[in-house]
């Protein structure tokens, strides 16, 4: 587990030093970023309590979190069957998620179809944070699911 977690760390910090690509800047709602991602540069985030989930998350930091400035996390949401309707909602200690964009409804109609969100957080403080992804899929009778995601936080530039 304490491998796993660190490889984990390891491809954040590699995630969080590469160039944000052109499609990376879609806006949250547009219909090309409900389309489908590219899940070659995102980083799967740990689900707590196993790996069967109705609703899988992948993650990219769209550039390096510093205290005090905004910075964006693109999340990916894929589903194995259709869980239109489904929400989530993002939260971490000292990361400063925006009320706005923190908690949605993602549109998961489609089995093998990715649907892509970007929150906006600005982090109070340096270090190794987690942010907790709560999903809540569609289907009546399936539990909450709770996603990790590693963020190491600079220091404020001077």
């Amino acid at each position: 587990m304490k491998v796993g977690l660190s490889l984990l760390v390891l491809l954040s910090v590699a995630a969080c030093s590469r160039e944000p690509a052109s499609s990376a800047a879609k806006p949250a709602g547009s219909p090309a970023a409900q389309s489908g991602g590219s899940g070659a540069e995102s980083v799967a985030a740990v689900a707590e309590g196993g790996s069967s989930r109705a609703v899988t998350v992948r993650f990219v930091l769209q550039e390096r979190p510093s205290v005090g400035s905004t910075s964006h996390l693109q999340l990916e949401f894929a589903a194995a069957a259709p869980q239109p309707g489904a929400s989530f909602r993002i939260e971490g200690n000292e990361l400063g998620f925006d009320a706005a964009t923190s908690r949605q409804v993602i549109d998961l109609g489609e089995a093998g179809r990715s649907a892509i969100q970007t929150v906006a957080f600005t982090p109070r403080s340096p270090g190794l944070m987690q942010a907790a992804v709560h999903v809540q899929p569609s289907s009546a009778e399936a539990a909450e699911i709770v996603y990790t995601i590693p963020v190491l936080v600079e220091p404020a530039a001077l």
